[in-house]
């Protein structure tokens, strides 16, 4: 099988400097009431937004969007989930693993 790489139709946001922070509980629950969910990868771009400045601003969830599949896997992986209760307050479960590798749908 022949496998050809192309450049997206839609530009990929491109970010030179992110800083992350640890997420505090507070950051958790608003990215849960933002995503609706406490687990997939609208939850972790909204986590992302809460805990990350890029190039000195906070972006929305909908801008980190942009991210390359590569970019957002690696800034998945900065945010430690391991340590995250399976259930959160509100009620809603959250898979650790799934968070924390980005990999979840």
């Amino acid at each position: 099988m022949k496998v050809t790489k192309i450049e997206s139709v839609k530009p990929s946001l491109k970010i030179e400097e992110v800083e992350i922070r640890q997420p505090l509980v507070d950051d958790l629950l608003k990215a849960e009431r933002i995503a609706g969910k406490a687990d997939g990868l609208a939850f972790m771009l909204a986590l992302l937004s809460q805990v990350g400045t890029f190039d000195g601003k906070a972006l929305p969830p909908e801008e980190l969007e942009r991210l390359s599949s590569k970019d957002f896997l690696t800034l998945s992986d900065e945010v430690d989930l391991r340590d995250v209760p399976a259930t959160l307050p509100s009620g809603s479960s959250i898979s650790p693993e799934k968070a924390s590798s980005g990999k979840s749908a």
